[in-house]
């Protein structure tokens, strides 16, 4: 089964749990998880963790993982200053694979 996210707005420690339970609910018992970033305003580490743990934890159930529409600057930004890519990356498909090669 597939099933998709929407992340907007601002992604941070004060929503994580929320955006962390959205997650979860969405691996369980899923073939396929598709996420959409394009709406995301801001993003903190909180944010990016939860990210890179979205990845990590779809390899490891071997749950098909694909990013639609644009990266924003964002969360660009961020995931450069963590080091999980060298620079700005705008295709989600090419974001996934460089998040894989880090968990």
């Amino acid at each position: 089964m597939v099933q998709k996210i929407v992340w907007h707005g601002k992604v941070s420690i004060e929503n994580a749990e929320k955006f962390k339970n959205e997650i979860l609910e969405a691996l369980a018992g899923n073939s396929t998880l598709i996420m959409d970033l394009s709406r995301v305003e801001s993003i903190d580490t909180s944010g990016v963790q939860l990210l890179v743990a979205t990845v990590k934890e779809a390899k490891k159930q071997n749950i098909t993982l694909a990013v639609e529409g644009h990266i924003p600057k964002e969360v660009n930004k961020r995931l450069i200053m963590g080091g999980f890519i060298a620079q700005a990356i705008s295709d989600g498909n090419l974001l996934v694979q460089e998040l894989n090669k880090v968990v």
